[in-house]
């Protein structure tokens, strides 16, 4: 895992336009979002504006064709989305945080994979982290069973913000024995959870939607 540090890379006038933007889209949020509260529905045109509008890219590294937003600069996007729609920003959220998270996580190698297709198509990251008993603790009872080369997944996720609409869904697993055991000493077992990737239409792959959160419906989660 390489650390890398959130480089300033935008100018004040990139700045701004982004605020800007992001103003534009927040009148959609505000016009919009509520209805998707009442009806309990998710809000696939809105998410359609914010990936044609750019922002999907917005703290994407400029290296891969992003906007080059910092965490300052993307918090105050979120914040004006926000102020449109709470429920429809904290949506749209879930990807940028997800984002930035990997920027930090991911090698040179692996943010060259992903990153491109979120500038260039729009492709969003969920958050699919809580469980029944745990969220990112160290004793998620999602596994993940080494299998040629690769993993094998099982598990059930509560709460997976922005997965309707997402391309990537992300989450943390426990990775067992080849055997698909688990390891018995608890810190063998929490060194052993780590982040997972897969492709939103990934064979055996299901959302049951189950979220009825007033004033949050909007969210997908």
């Amino acid at each position: 895992m390489s650390v890398n540090v959130h480089m300033i890379e935008m100018t004040p006038a990139e700045k701004a336009r982004a605020f800007d933007v992001a103003r534009d889209l927040a009148h959609e949020f505000r016009a919009n979002g509520p209805d998707h509260d009442r009806d309990n529905s998710f809000p696939f045109a809105l998410v359609a504006q914010f990936r044609d509008s750019g922002l999907a890219a917005l703290n994407i590294p400029k290296r891969f064709g992003g906007w080059g937003g910092d965490v300052m600069t993307t918090g105050k996007c979120v914040e004006i989305l926000a102020e449109g729609d709470p429920a429809c920003a904290l949506a749209v959220n879930m990807h940028l945080g997800v984002v930035g998270f990997f920027r930090g996580m991911w090698s040179e190698e692996i943010q060259q994979r992903y990153f491109p297709g979120v500038a260039e198509h729009g492709h969003l990251f969920d958050g699919a982290y809580s469980e029944t008993r745990a969220g990112v603790t160290g004793l998620a009872d999602t596994i993940a069973v080494p299998v040629n080369g690769g993993y094998r997944v099982s598990g059930r996720k509560s709460w997976a913000t922005l997965s309707p609409a997402a391309d990537f869904h992300t989450f943390n697993a426990t990775i067992t024995d080849p055997d698909g055991t688990l390891p018995e000493n608890n810190d063998t077992r929490v060194a052993r959870e780590t982040m997972f990737l897969c492709p939103s239409d990934a064979e055996g792959v299901s959302i049951e939607k189950t979220w009825d959160a007033l004033g949050m419906r909007a969210t997908g989660t």
